[in-house]
């Protein structure tokens, strides 16, 4: 299952960085609302280990569960 080798491969992953949610708005183009709203962020960082996961997790919705899917 890819989400399952996903996921391990995070946890192997030790990152602790921090990533700004500037930097994610200045990166994808996306407003700040939506990302902190879709990816269910309350803080302006998060740890990159822990973006891929709640990011993966948005992917697999909207790829299982069409447009009106949500983290």
């Amino acid at each position: 299952m890819v989400r399952s080798k996903t996921e391990e491969n995070v946890k192997e992953d030790n990152s602790k960085d921090l990533v700004s949610l500037n930097f994610l708005v200045e990166a994808t183009g996306f407003p700040k609302d939506f990302i902190k709203t879709e990816l269910l962020l309350d803080s302006e960082q998060i740890y990159l280990d822990q973006l891929r996961l709640k990011m993966l997790n948005y992917l697999e919705r909207l790829n299982l569960g069409g447009e009106e899917a949500s983290i």
